[in-house]
C-alpha cells in the first residue's frame, strides 16, 4: 500500500535522488570502504577463487524470478541488479562487497558463485568475458509477453512512441547478446534459457542449472523472500515475486494491440528474437526446448491481448 502511494505521489526525480543517496551510503561508503578491506583478507584464504554468474536478460523477462531461484541455493549468493559495467578484477571484487552489504547472512567462504543480474547494455570488457571463473545465463522471453509486462510494470499505457522506444531497446539488447556469445565463444560457460521453460518445464530446467553450475546439491522451485525482494532498483517489484516459489503454468501465445503496435513492428520484434535464439543456439548450451527453426515462432498467436 505504502509503496503504491509513494510511486503515485512522489515524483520520479525525488525517488531517484533518494535512491542515489542510499546507494552512495550503502555501497560507496559501507561496502567499498568498510567491508571491502575486511572481505579481501577473508577471500584470500579461499582454496579456490571466487566464481561469478552473470544473468543476462532484457528487462521484464523473468530475470528476478530466475535470480531468486539461484540466490536461494546454498552455494550461490546475489541480490539483484548492480547497474554497473565490468572492466577489471576490481569490479568483480566490488560485486562481492556489494552483495555482502545487501545480504545479512553473507559468508564469502561458503558461496561458490556471486551473481549479478544485468538487463542493460553496460560495458563488459573482453578480459571479463574470457575469465574462466565467470559463467553466463542468457534469459529470453516471448517478445509479446516481454512488452506486455513492461507496459503493465511502468506506465500502464501504450503509445506508438512507447512502442518505438521499447523496440529499439529490445533490438539493441538482443544484438548485444549475439555479440557477447560470439566474443566469449565458450559453450561450457554459457547457458541459454527461455522463461517459459522455467515455469512450464521446471524440473528439467532446475536439473540443467545444477549440471551447468556444477553445484553439489540440486536447485529448488521454492526460494527465499528477502528484505530486498520487490525493491524496484534491485529488480521486479510486483506482488508475484513475493510468492516464494515458481508458479508453474502452461503458456498460450499472445498478440499485441495492432492499433498501437503495428503488425510490421511486431514482426520485427519476433525477427530480433528468432535471430538472437539462432545465434545463442550456436554458441551456448541450451536449457529446455528451443525450436530448431525459431522463425516458426512468429506465427500469429490465437489469443488477443489489449494492454491498456
Amino acid at each position: 500500500m505504502l509503496k503504491r502511494y509513494i510511486r503515485k505521489f512522489v515524483p520520479v526525480s525525488i525517488r531517484t535522488f533518494i535512491s542515489k543517496i542510499e546507494s552512495f551510503l550503502l555501497f560507496d561508503i559501507y561496502a567499498y570502504r568498510i567491508l571491502g578491506p575486511f572481505l579481501s583478507k577473508t577471500l584470500n584464504q579461499r582454496q579456490q577463487p571466487s566464481k561469478y554468474l552473470f544473468v543476462m536478460a532484457p528487462a521484464r523477462s523473468g530475470s528476478t524470478l530466475l535470480g531468486h531461484i539461484l540466490y536461494s541455493h546454498p552455494e550461490v549468493a546475489g541480490y539483484g541488479e548492480s547497474h554497473v559495467g565490468y572492466s577489471s578484477e576490481t569490479d568483480l571484487r566490488q560485486l562481492t562487497w556489494r552483495t555482502a552489504a545487501v545480504l545479512d547472512n553473507f559468508d564469502p567462504m561458503e558461496h561458490t558463485y556471486i551473481v549479478d543480474k544485468i538487463v542493460r547494455n553496460y560495458p563488459i570488457a573482453d578480459n571479463i568475458l574470457q575469465n574462466k571463473q565467470i559463467k553466463f545465463i542468457f534469459l529470453l522471453r516471448d517478445p509479446a509477453a516481454t512488452y506486455t509486462s513492461t507496459v503493465k510494470s511502468f506506465s500502464g499505457q501504450e503509445s506508438p512512441e512507447g512502442v518505438d522506444k521499447w523496440l529499439n531497446y529490445y533490438r539493441r539488447r538482443l544484438e548485444c547478446f549475439e555479440r557477447l556469445v560470439m566474443q566469449i565463444n565458450d559453450p561450457s560457460r554459457c547457458l541459454t534459457l527461455k522463461y517459459k521453460d522455467l515455469l512450464a518445464d521446471t524440473d528439467a530446467t532446475l536439473a540443467a542449472f545444477q549440471k551447468f553450475l556444477g553445484t553439489s546439491s540440486p536447485f529448488s522451485d521454492s526460494y527465499t523472500v528477502a528484505k530486498h525482494t520487490s525493491r524496484l532498483k534491485y529488480g521486479d517489484n510486483s506482488k508475484a515475486i513475493q510468492a516464494g516459489k515458481i508458479l508453474r503454468k502452461k503458456f498460450h501465445k499472445l498478440t499485441l494491440n495492432d492499433a498501437v503496435f503495428a503488425p510490421e513492428k511486431q514482426q520485427a520484434a519476433y525477427d530480433f528474437y528468432a535471430n538472437c535464439l539462432s545465434t545463442l543456439r550456436q554458441y551456448t548450451q541450451v536449457c529446455g526446448s528451443i525450436s530448431p527453426q525459431p522463425v516458426q515462432e512468429v506465427s500469429v498467436p490465437p489469443t488477443k491481448v489489449n494492454v491498456t
